[in-house]
C-alpha cells in the first residue's frame, strides 16, 4: 500500500465556524474522498513549554 498520513495536532476548544475543528477536519476529508481518517482526542499532554494541560471533568463531558 501506498500513501500519506497527515496528521494535524490542535486543541480540543478550537472551532471552525460553529463545528469541532476535529469534527471540521472528518468532514472535509470525506468530502475530498480521503480513504480514511481517525480523530483522537487526548485527555491530557504537554506541549513546548512543557506546561501540563488536561481536559476538565466538564469538558470532557460535552
Amino acid at each position: 500500500m501506498q500513501g500519506f498520513q497527515v496528521t494535524f495536532f490542535t486543541q480540543q476548544d478550537r472551532r471552525h465556524g460553529s463545528l469541532p475543528l476535529g469534527e471540521w477536519l472528518l468532514q472535509e476529508g470525506r468530502r475530498l474522498g480521503v480513504a480514511g481518517a481517525t480523530l483522537i482526542a487526548a485527555t491530557e499532554g504537554f506541549g513546548h513549554d512543557r506546561a501540563l494541560h488536561s481536559a476538565h471533568f466538564f469538558e470532557l463531558a460535552d
